[in-house]
């Protein structure tokens, strides 16, 4: 399981045709950060997703399992 001092948002929905699925983030994902900024909330989600129409690019930080991972997700176009 994962610990009380983890915070994140977990993945309960991916769009199969989104830039997450492309990705790889999986429903059930612990998402920990974006571009090194902490997620504790939907809302700061939302805030840093944003970020890639700016760049183009951003690291995400999830747990998956107990494990964590990297995951680069870009905006192609």
């Amino acid at each position: 399981g994962v610990g009380k001092e983890v915070k994140g948002v977990v993945v309960t929905e991916v769009d199969r045709d989104g830039l997450g699925a492309q990705a790889g983030i999986k429903q059930g994902d612990l998402l920990l950060d974006i571009n090194q900024k902490s997620i504790k909330s939907i809302a700061e989600y939302e805030k840093l997703v944003g970020e890639i129409k700016k760049t183009g690019t951003v690291l995400i930080r999830i747990l998956r399992d107990g494990d964590p991972l990297f995951i680069a997700l870009s905006q192609s176009g």
